[in-house]
């Protein structure tokens, strides 16, 4: 008689077991209506090893875990490219750039491509709005927030603009590097650093800051260990984020933004409002445009972000497919 064997039934359960109810796991919202935090407000994080830490551990053969000497680790982030686009229904829409993560074009960055060429200030900043934004992705969990509903770890993913993750990087210098603000490696779990992100208030100049704990500290609370058993395992595979069966091609991106394939649209202008909402589509402050200053002076300086309010969405048709260019990362 066929069917599965005790031995698959039993790996399947482990697998169910791993997966958790809902989307699997939370962005953090940094603007937008849906915030995790206010203008003005902060947040105490603690940023995650690497997406494959699971691999730094080796079953023994009495069935424990123990280090890995062979695990090579490696960044904890992993840089990505989006595109914020008004959609052909005029809803706020993010889309990966299939020229950054897929070989091919981009019809978003072709049209910024081409409102550059014209010259013009203005096209030149509808070019800058139009291009695709550095979005740079770590696993982390919020400090006043880490478990779910059912008592389980709630890890999030944090999407850092380049100024966050400028400051971020000046944490986690090598010792040969040290500034006197440096951490090292912030996000060893048996003794890394919370950093804190504290967001300008409303209409301020300033930009995001990040400070970071003077003293090291464990992520798991002694009381809380058994809650965190297996926790590795919950971590967010950042690549597979962009995978290619996430990231549209030309064509659909194209649809996304116009409703028409790129062979039957008219002649007419993309349309971009500028801005950044968070990652579920609501409105937020415009991102810093590229070229921005490095961090400098003290641990939370930064320089200023002005934001930019959006103008009405112009009528839209679209252009037709312009010439294919190859883009690669």
């Amino acid at each position: 008689m066929g069917g599965m064997s005790d031995e698959a039934i039993r790996r399947m359960s482990e697998r169910a077991a791993k997966i958790r109810d809902g989307a699997g796991f939370q962005v953090l919202q940094l603007s937008g209506k849906k915030a995790d935090v206010e203008p003005g407000g902060s947040i105490l994080l603690r940023l995650l090893p690497r997406w494959d830490y699971i691999k730094s551990f080796k079953r023994t053969a009495d069935n424990k875990y123990v280090e890995d000497p062979s695990y090579e680790g490696g960044e904890i982030f992993f840089e990505a490219r989006e595109h914020w686009f008004d959609d052909h229904g005029g809803k706020r829409q993010r889309e990966w750039c299939p020229a950054f993560h897929r070989e091919g074009g981009c019809p978003q960055c072709e049209a910024a491509d081409a409102a550059d060429r014209s010259g013009t200030q203005e096209d030149k900043k509808r070019a800058n709005d139009l291009r695709a934004k550095e979005v740079f992705l770590f696993n982390c969990v919020v400090r006043t927030d880490m478990y779910d509903e059912a008592g389980r770890p709630k890890i999030r993913v944090l999407p850092a603009n380049r100024s966050i993750f400028k400051a971020i990087s000046r944490l986690v210098r090598s010792e040969a590097e040290a500034d006197g603000f440096s951490r090292g490696d912030i996000s060893k779990p048996a003794d890394g650093y919370d950093i804190k992100l504290l967001r300008p208030p409303a209409g301020s100049s300033e930009r995001w800051a990040v400070d970071c704990a003077p003293k090291s500290s464990p992520l798991v609370p002694v009381a809380d260990k058994d809650k965190w058993k297996g926790w590795p395992s919950l971590l967010v595979d950042l690549p597979g984020l962009t995978a290619e069966g996430n990231v549209k091609g030309y064509a659909e991106l194209y649809k996304a933004m116009y409703g028409l394939d790129p062979e039957v649209a008219p002649e007419g202008q993309p349309s971009d409002t500028g801005g950044e909402p968070d990652w579920d589509g609501g409105a937020a402050e415009a991102p810093a445009p590229f070229g921005e200053e490095d961090i400098s002076g003290s641990e939370i300086g930064m320089p200023a972000e002005v934001p930019v309010t959006p103008p009405a969405p112009p009528k839209r048709t679209p252009p037709p497919p312009p010439p294919r260019t190859a883009r690669r990362r």
